[in-house]
């Protein structure tokens, strides 16, 4: 079965594709990780997932945070957070092929992509036996991930150059 992706770029030569599907992570910690990393460039993001492994950084969690302890001010971030490795692993690997892929098609270059849209989809549920020989059965969901990466354009890489700048002077 083909999952059709829910975003269609306006300039498909420049964007780049690829999809994660039936992933055994959870749902509400995939739509947490997607949320701190959307918009960002795509090499700001590879470091900010391998820092969340680290535990050097934290993800935010807006949604879905009940029970989640609060962390220190990290970067000028604070409130509920926490560090779902498993995810941000598979987001790595779906980073990293969309890396490959943009190396093969032409005209795109790599240092350029933002991840323009990225979406964690429930998935069917999966029926997996308890331990212990047991006859009972639990119901778990995969997450399905699509990212669309696109090169961003000249004047708005001078646009948040100049922002990036005024906030060094600020601080």
């Amino acid at each position: 079965m083909e999952i059709g992706y829910t975003y269609i770029s306006k300039t498909p030569e420049k964007a780049v594709k690829v999809c994660g599907k039936d992933l055994d992570v959870s749902f509400k910690a995939s739509v947490n990780v997607v949320r701190a990393i959307k918009g960002m460039k795509m090499e700001n993001a590879m470091k900010y997932l391998d820092n969340v492994i680290a535990f050097k950084d934290f993800i935010p969690y807006v949604k879905f945070c009940k029970g989640a302890g609060h962390r220190s001010a990290i970067g000028g971030k604070g409130g509920p957070g926490r560090y779902p490795e498993k995810i941000c692993k598979e987001v790595l690997k779906l980073l990293r092929s969309a890396e490959r892929n943009a190396e093969h098609k032409p005209g795109i270059d790599t240092k350029n992509l933002i991840i323009s849209h990225i979406q964690a989809l429930q998935g069917v549920k999966r029926k997996k036996a308890k331990p212990t020989g047991r006859r009972a059965t639990w119901a778990t969901r995969v997450t399905h991930i699509q990212i669309v990466l696109e090169e961003m354009k000249e004047e708005k890489r001078i646009e948040k150059n100049k922002k990036e700048k005024k906030k060094e002077t600020h601080t």
